[in-house]
């Protein structure tokens, strides 16, 4: 037995998009974050930065910026990456004995 669809036409309507609840803005945010984020000044904390260089990074791609009401938030994921990477200490290479 095939189901027959009742009105068949409703599937081809655009369909108005409706508000999502404060569980489906939560799920989004999760699923856009990785599983969490942080302020942009504890992130600056944790990597012993300015908020200004977290912001500049966010703009410079480097780590995911995500705007959650009027706070900007540093995915956890890419703070504990910057954290593990190797740092940069500059100047010249050590000369090979």
């Amino acid at each position: 037995m095939s189901e027959v669809l009742e009105f068949g036409f409703a599937s081809e309507m655009p369909r108005k998009k409706t508000k999502v609840g404060l569980l489906g803005q939560i799920k989004e945010f999760w699923q856009a974050t990785d599983g969490g984020a942080i302020p942009v000044p504890l992130a600056a904390k944790i990597l012993n930065v300015t908020p200004e260089t977290v912001v500049n990074w966010i703009k410079k791609d480097k780590i995911r910026g995500h705007r959650f009401n009027k706070t900007l938030l540093v995915s956890v994921n890419d703070v504990e990456a910057m954290l593990d990477a190797p740092k940069d200490i500059g100047g010249r290479p050590k000369k090979a004995v």
